[in-house]
Protein backbone atom coordinates (compact mmCIF):
# COMPACT_ATOMS: atom_id res chain seq x y z
CA UNK A 1 0.00 0.00 0.00
CA UNK A 2 0.86 3.66 0.06
CA UNK A 3 2.61 5.28 3.01
CA UNK A 4 3.49 8.83 1.94
CA UNK A 5 1.91 11.74 0.12
CA UNK A 6 3.43 14.98 -1.17
CA UNK A 7 1.04 17.92 -1.06
CA UNK A 8 1.02 21.71 -0.98
CA UNK A 9 2.31 23.60 2.03
CA UNK A 10 6.05 24.12 1.54
CA UNK A 11 7.75 27.44 0.96
CA UNK A 12 11.13 29.08 1.34
CA UNK A 13 11.58 32.04 3.65
CA UNK A 14 14.41 34.43 4.40
CA UNK A 15 15.04 36.80 7.31
CA UNK A 16 11.89 35.68 9.15
CA UNK A 17 13.48 34.71 12.46
CA UNK A 18 17.19 35.14 11.85
CA UNK A 19 18.74 37.74 9.54
CA UNK A 20 20.12 36.22 6.35
CA UNK A 21 18.98 32.69 7.13
CA UNK A 22 17.08 30.93 4.34
CA UNK A 23 14.63 28.29 5.55
CA UNK A 24 13.19 25.45 3.49
CA UNK A 25 9.91 24.85 5.32
CA UNK A 26 8.51 21.33 4.94
CA UNK A 27 4.97 21.07 6.22
CA UNK A 28 4.34 18.03 8.41
CA UNK A 29 1.59 19.39 10.68
CA UNK A 30 -1.31 21.81 10.51
CA UNK A 31 -3.65 23.48 12.95
CA UNK A 32 -7.19 22.32 13.58
CA UNK A 33 -10.29 24.18 12.42
CA UNK A 34 -13.45 25.40 14.13
CA UNK A 35 -15.86 27.40 11.98
CA UNK A 36 -19.14 28.56 13.44
CA UNK A 37 -21.95 31.07 13.08
CA UNK A 38 -22.95 33.27 16.00
CA UNK A 39 -26.53 34.49 16.38
CA UNK A 40 -27.68 37.16 18.75
CA UNK A 41 -31.17 38.45 19.44
CA UNK A 42 -32.62 41.17 21.64
CA UNK A 43 -35.26 43.84 21.86
CA UNK A 44 -35.47 46.31 19.01
CA UNK A 45 -35.71 49.99 19.79
CA UNK A 46 -34.69 53.52 18.97
CA UNK A 47 -31.03 54.51 18.70
CA UNK A 48 -31.54 57.41 21.08
CA UNK A 49 -32.48 55.12 23.99
CA UNK A 50 -30.26 52.02 23.81
CA UNK A 51 -30.64 49.17 26.28
CA UNK A 52 -27.58 47.42 27.76
CA UNK A 53 -28.32 44.07 26.12
CA UNK A 54 -29.53 44.61 22.57
CA UNK A 55 -28.48 42.14 19.89
CA UNK A 56 -25.39 43.88 18.52
CA UNK A 57 -24.00 44.62 21.99
CA UNK A 58 -24.36 40.98 23.06
CA UNK A 59 -22.63 39.89 19.87
CA UNK A 60 -19.74 42.31 20.44
CA UNK A 61 -19.43 41.21 24.07
CA UNK A 62 -19.17 37.61 22.92
CA UNK A 63 -16.47 38.41 20.35
CA UNK A 64 -14.51 40.44 22.89
CA UNK A 65 -14.66 37.63 25.48
CA UNK A 66 -13.73 35.03 22.86
CA UNK A 67 -10.68 36.93 21.66
CA UNK A 68 -9.61 37.69 25.21
CA UNK A 69 -9.76 34.04 26.27
CA UNK A 70 -7.82 32.74 23.27
CA UNK A 71 -5.23 35.52 23.11
CA UNK A 72 -2.53 33.69 25.05
CA UNK A 73 0.60 32.81 23.09
CA UNK A 74 1.81 29.20 23.28
CA UNK A 75 4.84 27.72 21.57
CA UNK A 76 3.72 24.17 20.85
CA UNK A 77 6.00 21.14 20.58
CA UNK A 78 5.73 21.43 16.80
CA UNK A 79 6.93 25.04 16.83
CA UNK A 80 9.68 24.24 19.32
CA UNK A 81 11.08 21.76 16.80
CA UNK A 82 11.04 24.40 14.09
CA UNK A 83 12.74 27.01 16.27
CA UNK A 84 15.34 24.50 17.47
CA UNK A 85 16.30 23.71 13.88
CA UNK A 86 16.62 27.41 13.09
CA UNK A 87 18.55 27.97 16.32
CA UNK A 88 21.21 25.47 15.26
CA UNK A 89 21.98 27.75 12.30
CA UNK A 90 21.75 31.01 14.25
CA UNK A 91 24.70 32.40 16.19
CA UNK A 92 24.83 34.31 19.45
CA UNK A 93 22.14 34.85 22.03
CA UNK A 94 19.26 34.45 19.57
CA UNK A 95 20.47 31.00 18.54
CA UNK A 96 20.80 30.02 22.21
CA UNK A 97 17.22 31.17 22.86
CA UNK A 98 15.74 29.52 19.76
CA UNK A 99 17.08 26.14 20.83
CA UNK A 100 15.38 26.49 24.21
CA UNK A 101 11.86 27.71 23.47
CA UNK A 102 10.45 25.02 25.78
CA UNK A 103 11.54 27.30 28.64
CA UNK A 104 8.90 30.00 29.40
CA UNK A 105 11.52 32.69 30.04
CA UNK A 106 13.00 32.24 26.58
CA UNK A 107 9.54 32.23 25.02
CA UNK A 108 9.05 35.74 26.39
CA UNK A 109 12.33 36.87 24.83
CA UNK A 110 10.94 35.94 21.40
CA UNK A 111 7.78 38.02 21.80
CA UNK A 112 8.99 40.92 19.63
CA UNK A 113 10.18 38.57 16.87
CA UNK A 114 6.89 36.68 16.81
CA UNK A 115 4.81 39.86 16.75
CA UNK A 116 6.65 41.12 13.67
CA UNK A 117 5.48 38.16 11.58
CA UNK A 118 1.76 37.54 11.07
CA UNK A 119 2.57 33.93 10.19
CA UNK A 120 4.61 33.23 13.31
CA UNK A 121 2.01 35.04 15.39
CA UNK A 122 -0.71 32.75 13.99
CA UNK A 123 1.43 29.64 14.54
CA UNK A 124 1.74 30.39 18.26
CA UNK A 125 -1.88 31.13 19.14
CA UNK A 126 -5.37 29.73 18.85
CA UNK A 127 -6.54 32.40 16.43
CA UNK A 128 -9.99 33.97 16.19
CA UNK A 129 -10.92 35.68 12.92
CA UNK A 130 -14.22 37.46 12.36
CA UNK A 131 -15.02 36.71 8.73
CA UNK A 132 -18.53 38.14 8.61
CA UNK A 133 -20.88 40.52 10.47
CA UNK A 134 -24.49 41.29 9.67
CA UNK A 135 -27.61 42.94 11.05
CA UNK A 136 -31.01 43.73 9.53
CA UNK A 137 -29.77 46.10 6.82
CA UNK A 138 -33.20 47.40 5.84
CA UNK A 139 -33.62 49.24 9.13
CA UNK A 140 -32.86 52.94 9.42
CA UNK A 141 -29.78 54.51 11.00
CA UNK A 142 -31.73 55.29 14.18
CA UNK A 143 -33.23 51.82 14.66
CA UNK A 144 -31.75 49.17 16.97
CA UNK A 145 -32.30 45.84 15.27
CA UNK A 146 -33.45 42.69 17.04
CA UNK A 147 -31.02 40.36 15.26
CA UNK A 148 -27.24 40.28 14.65
CA UNK A 149 -24.90 37.54 13.49
CA UNK A 150 -21.25 36.81 12.80
CA UNK A 151 -19.06 34.19 11.13
CA UNK A 152 -15.99 33.06 13.07
CA UNK A 153 -12.94 31.17 11.79
CA UNK A 154 -10.82 29.65 14.57
CA UNK A 155 -7.55 27.78 13.99
CA UNK A 156 -6.53 25.47 16.81
CA UNK A 157 -3.06 24.46 18.02
CA UNK A 158 -2.23 20.73 18.12
CA UNK A 159 -2.18 20.64 21.93
CA UNK A 160 -5.93 21.45 21.98
CA UNK A 161 -8.82 19.18 21.05
CA UNK A 162 -11.42 20.78 18.81
CA UNK A 163 -14.20 19.40 21.05
CA UNK A 164 -12.70 21.14 24.09
CA UNK A 165 -12.39 24.42 22.22
CA UNK A 166 -16.01 24.15 21.06
CA UNK A 167 -17.14 23.53 24.66
CA UNK A 168 -15.31 26.67 25.80
CA UNK A 169 -16.85 28.68 22.96
CA UNK A 170 -20.30 27.49 23.98
CA UNK A 171 -19.57 28.42 27.59
CA UNK A 172 -18.64 31.96 26.56
CA UNK A 173 -21.72 32.11 24.32
CA UNK A 174 -24.00 31.14 27.21
CA UNK A 175 -22.49 33.81 29.47
CA UNK A 176 -22.96 36.54 26.86
CA UNK A 177 -26.43 35.47 25.72
CA UNK A 178 -25.73 34.37 22.15
CA UNK A 179 -26.00 31.03 20.35
CA UNK A 180 -23.56 29.29 18.03
CA UNK A 181 -23.90 26.87 15.15
CA UNK A 182 -20.81 24.83 14.24
CA UNK A 183 -20.15 24.61 10.50
CA UNK A 184 -16.87 22.67 10.47
CA UNK A 185 -14.68 21.13 13.16
CA UNK A 186 -11.43 19.19 12.80
CA UNK A 187 -8.53 18.45 15.10
CA UNK A 188 -4.97 19.38 14.20
CA UNK A 189 -3.07 16.70 12.29
CA UNK A 190 0.58 15.81 11.85
CA UNK A 191 2.82 13.19 10.23
CA UNK A 192 5.99 11.47 11.36
CA UNK A 193 8.84 13.93 11.63
CA UNK A 194 11.74 11.48 11.53
CA UNK A 195 10.56 9.33 8.64
CA UNK A 196 12.95 8.41 5.83
CA UNK A 197 10.72 10.29 3.42
CA UNK A 198 10.85 13.54 5.42
CA UNK A 199 14.64 13.24 5.63
CA UNK A 200 14.78 12.73 1.85
CA UNK A 201 12.72 15.87 1.31
CA UNK A 202 15.11 17.78 3.55
CA UNK A 203 18.07 16.70 1.41
CA UNK A 204 16.25 17.64 -1.80
CA UNK A 205 15.32 21.07 -0.44
CA UNK A 206 18.95 21.84 0.30
CA UNK A 207 19.93 20.91 -3.25
CA UNK A 208 17.20 23.16 -4.68
CA UNK A 209 18.22 26.22 -2.66
CA UNK A 210 21.92 26.20 -1.87
CA UNK A 211 22.71 27.22 1.67
CA UNK A 212 19.14 26.77 2.91
CA UNK A 213 18.22 25.07 6.17
CA UNK A 214 15.41 22.49 6.07
CA UNK A 215 12.91 22.91 8.87
CA UNK A 216 9.70 21.15 9.92
CA UNK A 217 6.66 23.39 9.55
CA UNK A 218 3.30 23.47 11.25
CA UNK A 219 1.08 25.47 8.91
CA UNK A 220 -1.57 27.80 10.28
CA UNK A 221 -3.95 26.91 7.44
CA UNK A 222 -5.51 23.61 6.44
CA UNK A 223 -4.73 21.53 3.36
CA UNK A 224 -6.07 18.31 1.86
CA UNK A 225 -3.42 16.50 3.90
CA UNK A 226 -5.94 16.67 6.72
CA UNK A 227 -8.08 14.01 5.02
CA UNK A 228 -5.23 11.79 3.87
CA UNK A 229 -3.64 11.73 7.34
CA UNK A 230 -6.92 10.39 8.66
CA UNK A 231 -6.46 7.48 6.22
CA UNK A 232 -3.09 6.70 7.78
CA UNK A 233 -0.79 8.35 5.24
CA UNK A 234 2.21 10.44 6.22
CA UNK A 235 1.70 13.71 4.33
CA UNK A 236 4.27 16.40 3.73
CA UNK A 237 3.88 19.81 2.17
CA UNK A 238 6.59 20.17 -0.45
CA UNK A 239 4.83 21.89 -3.34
Amino acid sequence: GYSYLINEGAFFTKDIVSKGLRIANIQYAEKGVLWFNVNSSGKSGHGSVPTPDYAVIKLLNFIDALQSHFSKRMISDEMQMMFHQIGKKTSGVKGFVLKRTHIPLFQNLLKETLNKSKHLNAMTKNTVSITGLSTIDSLGMNVIGSQASAKIDMRILPSFRADDVENKVREIAAKTGVSIEVVQKTDATKSELNSRFFNSLAVVSQSLIKGSTPSPLMSQGATDSLYFRKLGLNCYGFV
